[in-house]
Formats: structure tokens, sequence, C-alpha cells
């Protein structure tokens, strides 16, 4: 087990958000964290980052309690994409997606490593041509695609990634989650947090079911996302099935 949250109980201006909440989430794989709104999903998300105290349960990286992590160590060890796209300076492109590097740095300067990473991160994203924009001047879209080609360039073993496709269009998307699935297929543990079902049910080889702060269902995505499921947990009603081969998973009405 790469991350390992268990039994996780946060409190947040004394609500409980969190109670006994686990996900764990393997090398190889992509996990899914689904559920409606209020669930806790950006919670469990910051939990797992190590960047939220727990008052119950554990996180650990590799058998390591997070806490017990040098900061740095964490840092290449987990790479964060919150879900809020908000960049406060108007740096240009290219410095934004270094900031992925910082972990690794030894000296002041980015080194032939830095480089090579931080290009692949920003051909990944379809941002190589805005290099020198300052990030101040794009759209949300590719402002979105810019943060995610930050946390590629850190080159983390882990991924944490909190409605990663938002503000993309479906090219964008679809073409973030096959990166997802090659991060996956290099060995790497993936956990997003999504209301697309569609995307969960085509890339997605795991999901944690949310609803209320607890875990109302876990397992492989064909197991989790079944229409009787998700419909109670979403107070509507969910209907699956294929198009083109591609499993599809839609709401269809508010329950009555």
């Amino acid at each position: 087990m790469m991350l390992d949250a268990r039994d996780v109980t946060v409190h947040l201006a004394g609500q409980p958000i969190l109670v006994g909440a686990s996900c764990q989430a393997q090398a190889g794989r992509i996990t899914a964290i689904i559920g409606p709104n209020g669930a806790g999903k950006s919670t469990l998300l910051r939990a797992m980052a190590g960047l939220l105290p727990l008052e119950v349960g554990s996180v650990d990286f590799e058998g390591r309690a997070l806490h017990a992590l040098e900061r740095t160590e964490l840092a290449r060890s987990i790479a964060y994409l919150p879900q809020e796209r908000t960049v406060h300076w108007p740096l240009a492109v290219e410095r934004v997606v270094a900031l992925g590097r910082l972990p690794h740095r030894t000296g002041m300067m980015p080194d032939a490593r830095d480089r090579i990473a931080v290009d692949a991160a920003m051909q990944t994203m379809d941002v190589s041509s805005l290099a020198h924009r300052p990030v101040s001047q794009l759209s949300g879209g590719e402002r979105a695609r810019v943060l995610v080609a930050r946390a590629l360039a850190q080159e983390s073993r882990a991924l944490i990634a909190d409605e990663p496709t938002a503000g993309l269009d479906p090219a964008h998307a679809l073409g973030l989650f096959a990166t997802f699935r090659q991060l996956a297929a290099e060995g790497r543990a993936v956990v997003v947090a999504l209301h697309d079902l569609t995307l969960a049910a085509r890339f997605c080889h795991h999901v944690v079911l949310l609803v209320a702060g607890r875990v109302a269902a876990s397992g492989p995505a064909a197991d989790v996302l079944q229409p009787g499921t998700l419909s109670a947990a979403f107070n509507v009603t969910i209907a699956n099935g294929l198009v083109a081969d591609v499993p599809v998973v839609v709401a269809v009405a508010p329950l009555p």
C-alpha cells in the first residue's frame, strides 16, 4: 500500500467533516473519491496530503507516518493539486511549472533534470506555447492545465488531485486522465476527487464513495458505480451503460 488513510476523523470549525474515513491508494492504480457536495472529499484529500491535523486515525506513505516525514521528503513523495486555481503573482507559465521542482533542487538554479521535467510537463498539458505568458493573463482552463503541469513536474510517487478536470474542455480532460493512466502504469499512485462519474467508470481502478463524511462504499470501480448505490448517495436516479464500448454513468432525474 503506497498511501494509506485509516479511520480518519477531522473536525473543522467544530463540525465533523470526516468520521472514521479510510482510503487505501495503491501503486499502479487510480483511486477516485466521489460523493455529493459537502461529503468530505476535499478534506480527505488534504488529510492524505499531510495538510490537515488528524483528531483520530492515521495516514501512512509506504508504511511511514506522514507526520514523521521531513517536509522536503514529503514534497518529493506526494504532489497535491488543490481544487482552487488561484495564482497570486503574474509569473510566467514556465516559472509556475518550475515551482514543482523546488523539492528536488540542491541549488538556487534549475539543473538539466529540472528543465527536462518542466518541458515534459508543459508538453503533456499542452501549455508549451504559453511558456512565457504571465499566468494571470490565461483563461481559466489554460491556468488549470498549467497547475496540473506544475504537479506533474514534481515527479512524485503519489499524485493527489482535487477535481483536476474542472475548467478543462473534453479533449484536455480525456488527455489528462490518459496521463493519469500512464502514471499508474509507471507504478505511481493517483488519487482524484471527481464529480464526473463517467470519468471514474472509464479510467479509475478503485472508487471510494463518501456520504456525510463517512465511507458509504469502497471497492473496484465496477462494483461501486452501480445505479442503486449511487442513486441513494446522490439522491438522483442514476443509469449506467456503454456508449461505443465506453462506460457511461449519468444522472437521469431527482428521486421523487
